[in-house]
């Protein structure tokens, strides 16, 4: 499972990440990018600093939404749980210290279309979306 700090959970961020994003549409589903200031996630309950102080790599938050239209809540929850695991993986590989270091906090939101045919096909899907969002934000 993907650590809490880096899990996006409020409505209010996903919806707000689809407003001025960069979005990357794949085959079996969207990546959405946005960058927020830390100020965003400040509120009475809960504080996102930006970065850890043991990493120099940017802050992140990663939020999934699969549609009712994909299977039963079993297959959905499994989905959410692939796509934790290949973000994980990605992060394992250094894939964000592609992003530029700044004190903004970066939120990307997976929204799938349709079930994935296998775990290979999927992770190269989603690889490739993030690395393409990722060069997006340092231009």
């Amino acid at each position: 499972m993907l650590p809490t700090r880096f899990r996006l959970k409020q409505r209010k961020f996903f919806k707000a990440t689809s407003k001025g994003a960069i979005k990357k549409r794949g085959k079996f589903g969207m990546l959405i990018g946005r960058k927020f200031s830390p100020d965003a996630f400040k509120s009475n309950k809960t504080s996102f600093t930006g970065h850890d102080s043991e990493s120099t790599s940017p802050a992140v938050k990663f939020g999934y939404v699969i549609s009712k239209k994909i299977g039963n809540a079993v297959y959905r929850n499994k989905y959410k749980r692939v796509l934790s695991s290949i973000t994980r993986e990605y992060m394992a590989q250094g894939g964000l210290n592609s992003l530029p270091a700044t004190e903004d906090v970066y939120v990307f939101v997976y929204v799938a279309f349709i079930p994935y045919e296998d775990y290979k096909s999927l992770k190269a899907e989603f690889f490739r979306q993030i690395k393409t969002i990722s060069k997006s934000f340092s231009a």
